[in-house]
Formats: structure tokens, sequence, C-alpha cells
């Protein structure tokens, strides 16, 4: 006790010597921090001059680079030759792309353009505003080609007080600006930055005020608060230069001034109050002082605390700050000495054993809670006597997961083991145990979870796999085909009708082949979530009985028997998407004429039932057929991509297994829905159901008189086609119908034949798309844009094998009339003339 009285009263000393040193240099710091307080005041009003200057060109850039950007496309379009009034309408496009975003004034984008005013906003000046005399039209003439900022002036429009920024164009005459107004000039000051409490204020070269606000993180009030224009103006007077500080007294109290004067004649101004400096300076002493107090006292807490420390247990102490509150059980094991002492237990329920005074007692407690007996080995494993004792004092982690039993059920928990250095006659070690069931079975689930995706994934690779070797078969053998019938057809061309005859089977074979394209790109756009649906008026009549005498002639080729059930259709006319409609009934027929024996029937029922609206219906279609029938198992995978059911007829069918998954993604797209029952042996039944509107004028659609057949016999056509063998076969069936066709190789040469030969050489011009030199859109548009008059009213339709919904929309955008998909089909081609041709009936 004595010598702890000794240290105390020297460790008291020192301390009481170290303040006295430590205020005797704080005194003497006074002096020395009230001149360093006023360097750092004009450090920091230069600093933050420049800042603010900063600030105000970094504000004004933003709507510099936005007049830039407007300035640099007007330019362009006063080369291409366009008027104010287009000019002014592109402005305002440009004006409201930043009206939500940017702050300047509503008035947005105007100016001059070859001598006429362009507005954004539409407004229209009287008669006594003269547009060449306005301050930003001057000044942007005076600075020639450079930004120019104005002085603040008031708008003619509104009477606001405002900037503007103005640009002169490349044409020497026509200028652009726009205006900020005078209040949404704006500085923003980082929180905490290291500033003076004071006044910022940015004023134009006439003194006019263009922002004023108080910086720092107190507020100050400032006699310049009050200043106007002429007092800014007196201030600015006295200023030597671009830049630099003047001391300026004031009634109240005396002020450093800081400036900088811009290029543009703007002036930054930064107040800061004298008082202010001095102030910080004293502070700055006392807060030194208070810390040098606060120094000696944390030395003392930490040396009494410290002396504390000492006394406590180490071991315990040791034990306690590892484990923490995260284990239900901790013991400590002598290893060595073969002894345990259990220093928490805390599971409701159960009780530790009462006379546990050895290692191998609570090893058989351990044991006897345990889930499973495998566990048990693995554990002697890593928590024996001769496992857990240390070499060296040191221990490698011994860590295991195993199942113990729970009043609520088997959990699973962690066993691990710590190496605690003792003294020197014995070595300890802490053995803890921590309740990990949710994390544990949370892991066992992503695992299974792990598992069950990637049996998945192999599934579908499977399934792909087994696609492509399909689909390579399914689009070999129409190719087979149509590579041997073409070659008989060569071998008989003195036999006549044996070669009409392969020339029929090539057409069917290559049909089959479109067929599965088309399936595979259906299934891309659905994937892509391109596919759309476009809903007009379709016949339902008109298009079941076209549906049903087809596949009568296939079911016939196959002797089976088709039925179309008789049609009892309150309204005739629907509205939906007759081509898709068709896609579902023929995939739908199709299935049902592949898996029916010959011998068997296929029917085709249409029924229409009321809608929930007046202008709405529901339309059921249902296939019915007694062919093979699905296993009940198939019924789930049936609307899947890539699936067929293995079966005695899947090796003499074709197809990729896209059908249904197709027909199942438009019935959703539609409305509608999908019903199936099957019965293997016995056949299949399908009901789709659609929702269809009702168009008002049905009446007058079905006594509409059937037009003409459409004739190209005389009509001129330009066709422009880079491939030789599309290109020859486009002459040649063009050419059978009494078609005049002139042939272009690309969109250059296209462009070149249309507009040397005299207006009205050609009726209509065919395009292909991709094309060298130039593209069948780039055609287009050259050719719109040429000065002749049927340049803009001559149909162009786009011949492509570009089909997809993108393609017919870009075609569009173009300036083409049209659109024909390829393979080349002589039908659709009169069609979509017919429909463009005025004479075309």
């Amino acid at each position: 006790m004595r010598g702890f009285s000794k240290s105390s009263r020297r460790f008291l000393l020192q301390n009481l010597v170290l303040f006295l040193l430590m205020s005797a240099f704080g005194f003497a710091g006074v002096y020395a921090s009230g001149r360093s307080a006023y360097r750092s005041a004009n450090e920091l009003g230069a600093m933050t001059s420049d800042y603010l200057n900063l600030q105000v060109n970094a504000f004004m850039g933003q709507y510099q680079q936005i007049l830039e950007d407007a300035a640099y496309m007007v330019d362009a379009m006063l080369d291409q030759g366009a008027q104010a009034e287009e000019i002014q309408t592109w402005i305002t496009s440009f004006s409201q792309q930043y009206d939500e975003t940017m702050q300047y004034d509503e008035s947005g984008l105007y100016g001059v353009i070859r001598g006429e005013g362009v507005y954004s906003n539409g407004w229209r000046p009287g008669a006594q505003y003269n547009i060449f005399d306005r301050p930003w039209y001057l000044q942007a003439k005076a600075a020639g080609g450079a930004s120019a900022r104005s002085m603040v002036y008031l708008d003619a429009r509104t009477g606001t007080r405002m900037v503007s920024l103005s640009k002169l164009l490349s044409d020497g005459e026509s200028v652009l600006a726009l205006d900020i107004r005078v209040g949404d000039v704006e500085v923003e000051w980082q929180e905490g930055s290291d500033v003076f409490p004071g006044t910022a204020t940015v004023v134009d070269q006439a003194g006019n005020v263009l922002l004023h606000q108080q910086i720092g993180q107190v507020h100050i009030p400032c006699e310049m608060d009050a200043f106007d224009n002429q007092d800014y103006a007196d201030l600015m007077s006295r200023f030597d230069g671009t830049r630099g500080a003047i001391r300026w007294d004031g009634i109240q109290d005396s002020y450093q001034v800081y400036y900088i004067v811009g290029q543009d004649g703007w002036t930054c101004i930064i107040t800061i109050p004298r008082s202010i400096i001095t102030e910080d300076a004293t502070n700055i002493f006392y807060s030194q002082l208070i810390l040098e107090l606060a120094f000696l006292l944390v030395i003392l807490y930490l040396f009494m605390r410290s002396y504390r420390a000492e006394r406590r247990g180490r071991l315990t102490l040791s034990c306690f700050e590892a484990l923490g509150r995260t284990y239900f059980c901790i013991a400590l094991v002598n290893p060595a000495l073969n002894t345990c002492e259990i220093t928490k237990f805390s599971i409701p329920g159960i009780t530790p054993g009462q006379d546990i005074r050895t290692y191998e007692q609570f090893l058989q407690q351990v044991k006897s809670h345990m889930y499973r007996n495998s566990d048990w080995p693995p554990f002697l494993e890593q928590f024996s006597s001769t496992q857990l004792h240390p070499h060296d004092g040191e221990l490698d982690r011994r860590y295991l997961e195993y199942e113990s039993c729970f009043p609520g059920g088997p959990r699973w928990v962690s066993a691990e083991a710590f190496a605690v250095p003792g003294d020197e006659h014995r070595e300890q070690v802490i053995l803890a145990f921590r309740l990990i069931h949710d994390s544990k079975t949370q892991e066992l689930a992503k695992s299974q979870m792990l598992l069950e995706s990637l049996d998945s994934a192999r599934r579908a690779n499977q399934a792909k796999s087994d696609f492509l070797s399909r689909m390579s078969h399914d689009m070999r053998t129409p190719m087979n085909a149509v590579i041997g019938f073409a070659d008989l057809a060569r071998r008989s061309l003195d036999q006549p009708e044996k070669a009409a005859e392969c020339l029929d089977k090539v057409s069917a074979a290559s049909r089959q082949l479109l067929h599965l394209i088309n399936e595979v790109l259906d299934t891309a756009k659905i994937e892509q979530g391109k596919m759309e649906l476009r809903i007009a008026p379709v016949d339902l009549a008109r298009q079941l009985e076209e549906t049903a005498s087809l596949f009568q002639l296939q079911a016939r080729a196959q002797r089976q028997s088709f039925t179309l059930e008789p049609l009892d259709l309150p309204h005739r006319l629907v509205l939906t998407d007759g081509s898709r409609l068709d896609q579902i009934l023929n995939n739908l027929l199709s299935n049902a004429v592949k898996y029916t024996p010959a011998g068997g029937a296929i029917s085709l029922l249409a029924e229409q039932l009321p809608g929930s609206r007046p202008d709405q219906c529901f339309c059921r279609f249902t296939v019915t057929d007694n062919g093979i029938g699905m296993a009940p198992e198939f019924l789930d995978k049936l609307f899947l991509p890539f699936e067929r059911e293995d079966t005695s007829m899947t090796g003499q069918t074709s197809g990729v297994g896209l059908g249904m998954a197709i027909t199942l993604n438009i019935v959703q797209m539609m409305g509608g829905k999908i019903d199936v029952e099957s019965t293997q042996g016995k056949g299949s039944r399908f009901v789709v159901t659609i929702p269809c509107g009702l168009p008002e004028a049905e009446s007058a659609f079905e006594k509409a008189p059937i037009p003409t057949a459409f004739t190209l016999k005389g009509v001129r056509l330009l066709l422009a086609e880079d491939n030789l063998l599309n290109r020859e076969i486009a002459l040649e069936l063009l050419g059978l119908e009494g078609a005049v066709v002139t042939a272009a190789e690309n969109g250059r040469e296209a462009v070149e034949l249309f507009s040397k030969n005299p207006p009205g050489t050609f009726d209509a011009i065919l395009m292909d798309i991709q094309m060298p030199q130039l593209d069948g859109y780039g055609a287009a548009r050259e050719i719109r844009q040429l000065d002749r008059p049927d340049a803009g009213s001559i149909p162009i339709l786009a011949m492509t094998a570009n089909a997809f919904e993108d393609d017919i929309a870009a075609a569009r955008a173009a300036g083409m009339n049209g659109h024909i998909a390829k393979p080349i089909d002589i039908s659709r081609i009169k069609a979509a003339l017919a429909a463009v041709l005025s004479d075309g009936a």
C-alpha cells in the first residue's frame, strides 16, 4: 500500500508539472494564434472566393454546355438549309428535354435565325420590341462566336430580372440564347466545410446582385445585406486588379473583403467579419487548453483502470471475453489432469449431470444427448483427452457439427475447442457448444436447391440436345426431298407430268422446311418478349372453312376422315389476330393428323359464347381425334419446349417439339386458355377458348363485294436485290405475271436508276434490305428526299428475309409503304402491290 501511495504522488507531481508547462505554452501561443488567425483568414478567404468563382462558373457552365449543344445542332440544320420555322420546332423539343432537370427560365431557347426571331415557348413579341437591340443579341455579336454572359436586365415578356447566355452561330448573323432567372443562380456549399462564417456575393459589371447568401455553419448578419447596386459599384471601385482583399469598415463591425473579377465582368465577393476572426483565435486557445486538461484526466483514468485490471483473474477474463454469449454450454477442461468445470449451461428442460468432476464424465454426458450414434466416433477424434492436450501452449482449432437431442426435437449444434494458456504447472482448454440449427438447416436447404437446380439444368440441356438432334433430322428430311426431287425433275424434263409432280413435292417439302424455321423464330420472339398481336376484323366463318378445306385434303391423303361441324356463329365478324388464330388451329389440327392412324377421324367444332360485355364474345374451338393419345405423365410436359412423347408414331412424324409451347404462349397472349383431355390409345381432345371483340359495322362487312383479281400485267417495277438467285427468281415470277421489271444489284444503283429516269417511269419499288454499298433503309430514305414530284408518293415495299416486328417497324420508319417477308411468294407480292397501287383492283 505504501508503494502504491508513492507511485500515486509521483504520478500526480509529473502530471502537475506537465499541466503547468502546457498552460505556459498555451498562453504564450495566444499572440501567435491571433496573428496566424489573420493569415488563416486570408488564406481561407482567398480559397473561398476561388471556390465561389469556380462554383458559379460550373453552374453557368451547365447552361453554357446546353447552349453549345443546341448551337451545334442548329448550325448543322442551317447548313442543310433548314428554315426558321423548322429550327423553332427543334429548339422547342430540345428545351422540353431540360425543363425538369435544369432551372433556366420557362422561356427555354430563343434567338435570331437569319433575321427572324425564334422562341421555343411560342412567344410572339409586339411591334415595339426590337430584337436587335436586346443585350443578349448585342453581346453575342460582340463576342464573335464565343458564349457571352449578359448583365442583369428586365425580361421583355415577364418583367423578371434575368441574365442571358448567348452565342453567335457560324453564319455570322444568327444568334441562339437562353435565360436564367437571377434567383436561380445558386452555389452549393459543402456541409461542414472549413470556412469562416460570412457572406458570398456575386455581382455583374454594374453592381447588380446575382447571388447573395450566407456561408459557414452559423448565420452572421452582415451590413452588406442591405447594399444596393450603387453600394456595390462604390465598393468595387476600390478593387485593384482582378483578385485581392481589402478592409471595409462598417458601423457595426469591420470586414475582410476578398474578391475575384471574372473575364465576363462578374465579380465574386467573400465577406468575413473581423470579430469572427479574433473570436476563432481565442476559441482555438481555449480549445487547446481544454484538450490538455482532458488529456491529463484520461491519463489518470487509464492509470487507475490499469492498476485495477492487474488484480483481476486473467484466466476467467480471457475465457469469457473470447466466448461471449453465443454458446449455451462452456466447459473448462484440463486434459492432463482429466478435470472438467462447467462454467455455463443454459438449455431449457435439460440440466447437466450433478456429479461431473472429470472430463470422461462430461464426454459421457455429451454422448447421451447425441441424436445419432454415428456422430460419436468423429467427436472423439476431435475432442478426446489426447487430442485436446496442447503442445507448447498451442492447440489446433477443433470443430465439429452434429445433431443433439433437445426437448423440442433434434437440433444442430457445433462443438469448438480453444487453448487457454495457464500458469507454468498446468494448461487448460475451453470446450464450447453453440446452437446452429437455423443456419445449418438453411445451408442444407440451399445445398438441396443447388442439387435440384443442377438436375433441372441437366434435364434442360438434355432436352435442348434432343431438340438439336430432332431439328437436324427434321430439317434434313425436307431438304433431302428438295434436293432429291429437284434432281429427279431435272432428269425428267422429257416427261412433263413426272417433272411437274417432282416440282410439286419440292414445293411441299420447302413449305415444311419453312414451317420448321418459323417455329424456331416464333420461339425466339416469345423468349425475347417481341411477339405482338395485330387485332383486326376477321371473317371467322370464312377462315374456318379455308382451314378445314386444307386439312380435309391432308386427311384424305392419309385415308382419314375430317369433319368441320356445322357453323352456328351469332357473330360472323370478330376482332382478333387472324394470323395467330390460324396458327393455333393449324398446330392443333396438324398434330391431330400426324398422330391419328389411317382410318381415324378428326373433327373441328367452333362455338360462340356471350362475353362479359356487350362488345365481347368468347370463341371456343374444339379439336377431337381418335388417334394414339398421350400417357397421363406426358400431359404435364405437353406444353414445354422441345418435348415429344416417344411412341411408335414419333419416328414417322416430323416436328421439333415447339408447336404446343408456341400455341400455349399465343393463347395466353390473346387472353384465352387451352384445356386438353387425352387417353392413350383412344385419342385426344383440345379445347381453346379466346375472348374476341365485336366490331360495329358487321353487317356492312358481310355484304361487301369480293374484289376482282389483281393483275401485274403492264405494271412497271424497280427491283433492288443483291443476291443473284433471288433476283433471277423474282424477275422470272414477276415477268410471268406480265410485269415490266428493271433490276438493281444494290441500294445505291436503285437510287441512281430512279433518279435518272423521268417521273412516272416506275409504278412501285421492291426493295431488299441487306445489300452492299447502301442498304434498303438508306436507299428508301434517299429516294424520299429527292427533289422530284414522285419521290414522296411512289410505293416502296420491303422484300426481305428480315421478318420480325422490329424489321417491319424499321421499314415504316425509313418511308416504306409495306413489308413482304421472304421466301418469295408471288401471291403475297400481288396482294401487297394491290394494296398500295391506286389502280390495283
